[in-house]
């Protein structure tokens, strides 16, 4: 609160407040030179009041309450109630794109201008939380950001406003690669040769290597390889792969044993 004082007459005084009850209380202040009216000015928040005169006021006005002096003269008490502060309103809609990448950076996403609000208060799937005069926010999806929704909400001196939320798909890269399982040794001219792995956790397809660098893309975990044309020793690779990426590769050692017939 902020007091102006106005100069009246030396004396002795008493400050008096109500307290819920209506009960006064009262406390002696002196000043041998000059006498104050002190002026209280406030402002409140919507839904709230403020005790004034020993009754709660809700509106803005000037109240005026009367102390007296050890003498028995009367003085003002006077309140301004200057405003009433709303909170925030409902935001409108989170504009940006629905669907991200693990990886990407500098992701903007953004909401019309609330109003009542100070502050811009968001906040990420992952947790993250971010208060801004901005009506915006820049992030980057690292490998902890999920699905889920971005929230943001007005701020004031009153409070947290109603949130507006946009739900966002994230798509991380596919999981590490375990081992490929196969035969080791292979006799030239064998054909349908399997080898497989383990499911890869965000793999739409997975990505094979043969050892001649042909390139082999499967639905699913498992490789059929003839070997009737591929006589070169070497590795067979493979990585999970989905739209936004390759993961890891897993390797696995191949050797082509060609018969004494084939020379």
């Amino acid at each position: 609160a902020v007091f102006n004082m106005d100069t009246l007459y030396p004396g002795v005084y008493y400050w008096a407040v109500k307290s819920m009850d209506g009960a006064k209380i009262e406390s002696p202040w002196s000043d041998e030179s000059v006498f104050y009216v002190p002026h209280q000015t406030v402002t409140i928040c919507g839904g709230d009041s403020i005790n004034i005169l020993g009754s709660f006021k809700k509106y803005p006005g000037f109240y005026v309450d009367t102390l007296h002096t050890a003498s028995g003269m009367d003085s003002l008490y006077v309140t301004q109630l200057l405003n009433i502060n709303y909170l925030p309103d409902t935001p409108g809609i989170i504009s940006g794109v629905d669907s991200l990448c693990e990886g990407e950076n500098n992701i903007i996403y953004t909401v019309p201008p609330i109003a009542n609000a100070d502050y811009y208060y968001w906040t990420l799937p992952n947790g993250t939380t971010d208060t801004s005069i901005l009506n915006s926010i820049t992030f980057d999806v690292d490998h902890q950001f999920n699905t889920g929704l971005i929230t943001v909400q007005g701020v004031n001196v009153c409070g947290l406003g109603q949130g507006s939320n946009m739900p966002i798909t994230v798509t991380h890269f596919p999981y590490n690669p375990g081992v490929i399982s196969g035969q080791a040794h292979i006799c030239l001219g064998e054909t349908n040769v399997q080898y497989s792995i383990a499911p890869i956790s965000n793999a739409d397809y997975y990505l094979w290597t043969l050892p001649n660098n042909e390139v082999v893309i499967t639905p699913n975990n498992v490789l059929y390889v003839d070997f009737d044309s591929l006589n070169i020793s070497g590795d067979i690779t493979v990585q999970g792969f989905n739209g936004c990426g390759e993961g890891a590769i897993s390797s696995f050692p191949v050797v082509i044993d060609i018969p004494t017939q084939f020379y």
